[in-house]
């Protein structure tokens, strides 16, 4: 298993989805990944079945990260990933040589919210990490859990040409069936309130998990998942309990810079972005002297931060999410 000691292996639990672990396993390396037919990228995932090096127990810092296509690098080499650029800025700040940081990428192209927060708790609950970032994607997603596997619920999902189930799942028509008649029932109910109200849920569990287990961690919320919240007052209480130091927007030009080779999905550039955004707010949540930093002020305090968020989406356009089938 690649030189990784079953031991170490058996703490963390594998990926569970179902579009690249059948029929082989892992390690391996794919010259194509499902939304990036380009063949100009190679996706390497580790023995547990995910994008990037294996884990490592006995390294001095450890780093879990989760989201969804972004964060993985859909149609990027891994080293221009934002989580590859966040990992060398991170090493700047504390000048820390590569082998001394061991970053396990959890992403799962398509995901939904609620597979990032299950998936960063599981891990967690098993092996404590030093930092955890986490990435909030579209919050019209949901998830399908069968026989032990997650499938993605997406727009996608509603097409006729839909093939998100591997036909090495066994009953490979069936199971496409099952979920698309899952996903169209899913849809029936999903709107505008039921979407933000998923994506507040979300935040605040993995918010509390984390304050519980005194882990250091940062959520970003993808722009076009911000700006999916709802106006609606009954959700003020939610909003108000969100950390505003930890939990932040990535401005929505940082995914328009470049694109990847898939389109809709940030190349170089844009991952840098994303990358800075999330090491800006390390630096000043967890490194820089907080009393000379002078972010408790009125528009940072928990109570101004349904303000501060609006503001920040202010003007911001609906995104056509059609055109980003595994964003």
């Amino acid at each position: 298993m690649n030189n990784v000691k079953d031991r170490e292996l058996s703490i963390l639990r594998p990926y569970n989805g179902s579009h690249h672990i059948l029929p082989d396993g892992c390690p391996k390396v794919l010259p194509t990944f499902p939304g990036d037919e380009s063949a100009r990228v190679s996706y390497r995932f580790n023995s547990l079945g995910f994008r990037g090096e294996e884990f490592r127990i006995a390294a001095d810092r450890h780093i879990f990260v989760c989201g969804g296509s972004v964060t993985l690098g859909l149609g990027l080499d891994y080293e221009d990933a934002w989580v590859s650029v966040f990992r060398r800025g991170y090493e700047h700040v504390h000048d820390a040589p590569t082998p001394d940081i061991n970053l396990l990428n959890f992403s799962s192209s398509g995901c939904s919210n609620s597979y990032i927060a299950r998936t960063l708790i599981g891990q967690c609950a098993r092996f404590e990490p030093t930092l955890v970032l986490a990435e909030l994607t579209f919050s019209h997603r949901s998830e399908v859990l069968h026989n032990g596997r997650s499938y993605n619920i997406g727009p996608w999902c509603l097409l006729d040409t839909y093939e998100g189930a591997a036909q090495a799942d066994g009953h490979h028509a069936e199971l496409r069936q099952m979920i698309r008649r899952k996903a169209k029932a899913y849809y029936e109910l999903e709107d505008q309130l039921l979407a933000g109200q998923d994506l507040l849920k979300n935040a605040l569990l993995l918010q509390l998990f984390f304050q519980s287990h005194n882990i250091p961690f940062l959520i970003g919320l993808a722009a076009p998942a911000a700006g999916n919240l709802p106006d609606d007052e009954l959700l003020a209480p939610w909003l108000d309990s969100l950390d505003p130091e930890r939990v932040f927007t990535i401005a929505e030009r940082d995914y328009q810079v470049d694109q990847s080779a898939v389109p809709g999905h940030p190349g170089p550039a844009g991952s840098a972005a994303i990358a800075a955004s999330f090491l800006s707010r390390y630096k000043e949540t967890y490194v820089e002297d907080r009393s000379s930093r002078g972010l408790q002020t009125s528009e940072h305090s928990r109570s101004g931060w349904k303000r501060w968020l609006r503001e920040k989406l202010k003007g911001a356009e609906k995104e056509d999410t059609s055109i980003y089938p595994l964003y």
